[in-house]
């Protein structure tokens, strides 16, 4: 070494002040460049430029603990000679952009863990979450995730539809779980996330309004507001959802009062309430729950507006229940029940009257094919009721029925028509397979019946 080159470097015994890299590393000691870099005090950009270029490890890794540049530390983390090193330089970066830019792009799987396990932005490791390939770098973001605004990002785009519903979990504000209610186009996700809320104004009104019968029967679940639970058990377009509503009305006391309050809509459906509580206390307590929603379902189709236009309202009901039974031989009794509705119809001159029967196994099997010998329920099913119904009134007004909206009503009507033309039409057109069929049956009942009535002649 020259002169020159002694006073360019040395100053001390104590301090050295690195001048620049190209001097340095013409030092050709290892161990006198690695001592020169770790009493350095000077250029960070010479301790970059050393931890980079140096060909000795000991000398790179001294150069990255005497750096405290960040941008410089993230470069080294990324292109460092060796994995030790770039994970040295990725231990001293705090600097939560750089951590991401490393989480995202390094080429190390334990540069990019290492970095995430030390982000902190939300937005950040919301993008992770969402981006990154590496699913142990999105797992250890998530994990890392708490903010409301972050974790509804994910609840709403992330791709894997487990990791929306665990993102929905972690949410515990009222205002994101509406916001996730509002724009989320995952029925699974708005379950999860409507099962967390306790605002009760936003549980009733998606009682009554929620696109998602499943979502309006959990609001039905937690609501208690009797008039409400009345009409969705009325006029809710879902039978689950009316069934869990009906459930809930029981108090005929209240439903008396509120009959005298409101305005004639609420009326309305509070007398047909208490007609309903009223008519169905006198079934055997054994059964009355059961039959009591099925008087329930069958008030929501007679008070369908198309039904009411043809028949008239309901203006009186009398629900009534006796016990039946098959005797198969002096061993095998099967026990069952006869359920019966009679309404008056505003617009009818006659009583409509329908029973449900117990199915009783029949024909030449049923001896041996009967095992449960206790008691069997019919299966108060609305259509039946509405056949009824629809086959005492005109021609005309089937007709009309057959065009409901409601397919259940279209069902009826298709199965009670006496006319071909009509027939055909539905039986090509209808919306509905099962109405399609049902149709199609009616034509063949229809010329069986006239076939016989020939044959008599």
């Amino acid at each position: 070494m020259t002169m020159k080159t002694r006073t360019c470097v040395i100053l001390g015994a104590s301090a050295i002040v690195l001048l620049s890299a190209g001097a340095l590393l013409s030092w050709r000691s290892p161990a006198v460049r690695d001592c020169v870099v770790r009493k350095c005090i000077g250029s960070q950009k010479t301790l970059a430029d050393m931890a980079l270029n140096d060909p000795d490890p000991s000398v790179r890794k001294s150069a990255v603990a005497k750096l405290v540049s960040q941008s410089a530390l993230e470069h080294i983390a990324l292109k460092g000679a060796d994995l030790s090193l770039r994970m040295s330089a990725c231990a001293k970066v705090y600097e939560d952009g750089l951590l991401f830019t490393l989480a995202q792009i390094s080429g190390d799987h334990a540069i990019r863990l290492s970095a995430v396990t030390r982000m902190d932005d939300p937005e950040h490791l919301a993008d992770l979450v969402l981006a990154s390939a590496d699913d142990e770098v999105r797992t250890a973001a998530f994990e890392r995730l708490h903010a409301s605004g972050a974790l509804l990002r994910i609840a709403l785009k992330a791709a894997e539809p487990a990791l929306r519903l665990q993102a929905v979990g972690k949410i515990a504000d009222p205002g994101t779980l509406a916001a996730l209610l509002d724009r989320s186009t995952d029925d699974a996700v708005r379950r999860a996330a409507f099962a967390l809320v306790t605002d009760k104004n936003r549980i009733a009104a998606a009682a009554t309004s929620d696109r998602d019968s499943v979502v309006r029967k959990m609001a039905i679940l937690k609501v208690n507001d009797t008039p409400l639970l009345i009409r969705a058990a009325l006029e809710d377009p879902d039978a689950d959802v009316r069934a869990a509503a009906a459930g809930r009305v029981t108090d005929r006391e209240e439903v008396r009062k509120l009959s005298r309050e409101g305005d004639a809509a609420q009326q309305s459906r509070m007398e047909c309430a208490l007609a309903i509580l009223t008519t169905c206390f006198h079934l055997p307590e054994e059964h009355r729950a059961r039959l009591m929603c099925a008087t329930w379902e069958a008030l929501h189709y007679l008070r369908l507006p198309e039904v009411v236009a043809e028949a008239g309202p309901v203006e009186t009901i009398k629900a009534s229940w006796r016990s039946t039974s098959a005797i198969y031989d002096q061993e095998k009794k099967m026990d069952g029940e006869v359920f019966t509705l009679t309404l008056v119809m505003g617009k009818m001159k006659d009583l409509v009257r329908h029973e449900w029967v117990t199915p009783f196994p029949k024909g030449v099997f049923a001896k041996v094919t009967v095992e449960n010998f206790g008691f069997t329920p019919c299966i108060p099913k609305p259509v039946e009721l509405l056949k009824t119904l629809f086959t005492a009134l005109p021609e005309e007004a089937r007709v009309r029925l057959s065009a409901s909206a409601d397919e259940t009503v279209r069902l009826a009507a298709a199965s009670t028509l006496t006319g071909r033309a009509a027939l055909e039409t539905i039986a090509a057109k209808d919306a509905s397979e099962a109405v399609r069929k049902a149709a199609t049956d009616r034509m063949r009942e229809l010329d069986q019946a006239a076939a016989a009535e020939a044959v008599k002649e």
